[in-house]
Parts: C-alpha cells; sequence; structure tokens
C-alpha cells in the first residue's frame, strides 16, 4: 500500500437502513475534499495502468455500525461477466471492481463529490438504463450501489 493512500479520513460503511436505491449492499461514502483528493489520486493513477490494477486504500476508525477499514479499487478488462463495474463489501473491506468505463464514470462522480455534491449514487444499471439487461455481466448485475455524503449529510 503507497504511503499516501493510508489512513484517509474517509468513512465507508454499508447502510442497513431504509432503502436509498434499488441495489443492496448500498455502499456509502463520506469524507472532507482533502480526502477526497486522495482518492481521486487513487483513481487517476488506476487510469494510467493498463488492467488488471488495483489499489487500497486504508482508512481510520469510525463509528458506523458495518464500517469499512479498507477500500480495494480494481480495474478490470471488460468482458461478459463485467460491463461497467461492481460494487461489494467483503468483510471489513469495500470492493470497488471497474472497467476502464465504469472506473471513468467513477471518477466523474468523484469530482462531483469533491466539488461538493451529495446524496447520490452510483450503480452500473444506473448508468447503463437504456442498455437491456443482456449487455451487462453477471457483475454488473449483481452489484450494489455506491452513495456519496459530504460530512454535513447523513443517510
Amino acid at each position: 500500500m503507497k504511503k499516501h493512500f493510508e489512513n484517509l479520513d474517509v468513512q465507508c460503511w454499508e447502510h442497513t437502513g431504509p432503502r436509498l436505491g434499488t441495489s443492496r449492499p448500498e455502499i456509502c461514502l463520506q469524507a472532507g475534499p482533502e480526502a477526497i483528493g486522495s482518492l481521486l489520486l487513487a483513481i487517476d493513477e488506476l487510469g494510467g495502468e493498463s488492467p488488471p490494477a488495483k489499489r487500497t486504500i486504508s482508512l481510520r476508525r469510525n463509528q458506523r455500525s458495518k464500517q469499512c477499514s479498507t477500500i480495494r479499487i480494481m480495474l478490470s478488462i471488460a468482458d461478459n461477466t463485467l460491463r461497467q463495474m461492481c460494487i461489494g463489501r467483503k468483510e471489513d473491506v469495500g470492493l470497488f471492481e471497474f472497467t476502464p468505463q465504469g472506473l471513468q464514470k467513477f471518477r466523474e462522480a468523484v469530482v462531483c463529490w469533491q466539488s461538493g455534491g451529495e446524496d447520490f449514487g452510483l450503480a452500473p444499471t444506473w448508468t447503463s438504463r437504456r442498455k437491456k439487461k443482456e449487455e451487462l455481466g453477471s457483475k454488473d448485475l449483481a452489484s450494489g450501489e455506491l452513495w456519496f455524503w459530504t460530512p454535513r449529510t447523513d443517510p
């Protein structure tokens, strides 16, 4: 793990309350602009590499139930199983897997979040509303959602 991706002040947790969207798990991120900037750096580093590639980010502990202590962002080749993205969680690790196309959509969402955007989500089925389910991979269809919050908002 790279030093500048350790102990970031980003809260990441699985939302267990009333539904925010349409797919579970609903993984929430909450952070200020500086920590979001570090996350954006990880995305940009991945975007400059060829798949497969990954970045691991450790997070400060927080008081959330079902919190994640680590985020693993993976860049994968688009194939029949993954067309855009798969958002999930295993134990205390947030797992975000993207194709190059999905990573670009994630980057756009993070830039919006860094600029103050809040209370919005990202999911492969949302970014593909015009696509038929047959055009999505099995991982895309099984994906959860990623929700973005600023320190002044909370789900």
